[in-house]
């Protein structure tokens, strides 16, 4: 089966969702800028490839089969403007996640946030 814009668009989405509801869990890698993840058989990758937080990004999909050689890598600069804007929300996402500032942990500050508005001490 051929990469494609739409397969890898499908991808990508099924990832921003999974990483903004917290069940997919990226950690930081080696290098600066770069993150990984797993979901049963394949892992993920993704990285700034001029380790500047933006575009183009370098995104790899791994197989437990052989995880050390990707059966999937893309250079976002490849793709059409659309699926750019989904490489910068995934990266973007993965890095917060690395990082710990998850959904749940951005919702739970914010609310304390309000709380601290509404009643100041």
């Amino acid at each position: 089966m051929a990469t494609t814009e739409e397969n890898v668009g499908s991808v990508l989405a099924a990832l921003i969702s999974e990483t903004r509801s917290g069940e997919m869990h990226w950690e930081d890698s080696i290098e600066p800028t770069e993150y990984t993840a797993r979901t049963g058989k394949f892992g993920y990758y993704i990285k700034s490839r001029d380790e500047d937080g933006l575009s183009p990004f370098r995104f790899q999909i791994f197989s437990e089969d052989t995880p050390s050689r990707p059966i999937l890598e893309i250079v976002s600069a490849d793709f059409l403007e659309n699926l750019n804007d989904s490489f910068r929300e995934l990266y973007n996402l993965a890095k917060g996640a690395a990082s710990g500032l998850s959904s749940k942990l951005t919702a739970e500050v914010l609310e304390a946030i309000e709380r601290h508005r509404a009643n100041p001490s």
